[in-house]
């Protein structure tokens, strides 16, 4: 399995951009803003995920991405969370639910019921347009279908990753996968999955 993690500065994409910034709120809000980073980190993975072993069980797969000490003053300020699956049987990824864990130990949905062959890599972004649709094509306006490539929220009546917001960026990072589908020749495979986190200072509060 191979780790990277990738850190960039987010500023804005020109020069004049910074110094619209600068006038409009000042010297210290235009140091704020420079202050964040990007915090990318990717797993290859390339396991099974383990089937249920009744109609009433779920089969349960996890796999996680620390995240060092030179985060460590550093919050959440936006998460995304990219998947990419395979399974051998149309169908056979139907019932996968997934859940993020973050280093504060705050849980989300990410991800529910996808179906197809092959699944993403999907990006789970609150800020897309798109949710995740579980018809076969044609897709629905505004819906991200099989094979799920590109971004989506999560889908309809899932939690935003946004109720994350303040929490740790350093220590564990956990994905977990409940397998509901029971059948002993439907094979369900983890590709790979990763985290994109604008992280910066913790939120000030006011009395």
């Amino acid at each position: 399995m191979t780790l990277r993690a990738r850190l960039t500065r987010v500023v804005p994409a020109s020069a004049l951009a910074i110094l619209a910034l600068a006038v409009l709120a000042g010297p210290a809000a235009a140091k704020k803003q420079s202050s964040s980073v990007t915090v990318e980190a990717s797993k290859q993975v390339d396991q099974a995920i383990p089937p249920a072993t009744s109609p009433t069980s779920w089969g349960l797969f996890t796999s996680t991405i620390d995240i060092g000490n030179r985060y460590a003053k550093k919050r959440i300020r936006d998460l995304n969370v990219t998947l990419q699956g395979t399974a051998n049987t149309q169908g056979a990824p139907g019932g996968l639910y997934t859940t993020i864990t973050s280093p504060s130990g705050g849980i989300q949905t990410v991800i529910f019921g996808i179906t197809g062959t092959a699944w993403g890599p999907v990006t789970i972004d609150d800020e897309s347009p798109f949710l995740i649709g579980f018809s076969a094509p044609p897709c629905p306006q505004l819906y991200l279908c099989e094979p799920y490539k590109g971004s989506a929220k999560g889908g309809d009546g899932e939690t935003p990753l946004a109720l994350l917001d303040n929490g740790k960026v350093r220590g564990t990072w956990t994905l977990t996968i409940y397998n509901q589908n029971n059948s002993p020749t439907a094979v369900n495979n983890l590709v790979s999955w990763g985290i994109t986190v604008v992280a910066g200072k913790p939120y000030a509060l006011k009395n």
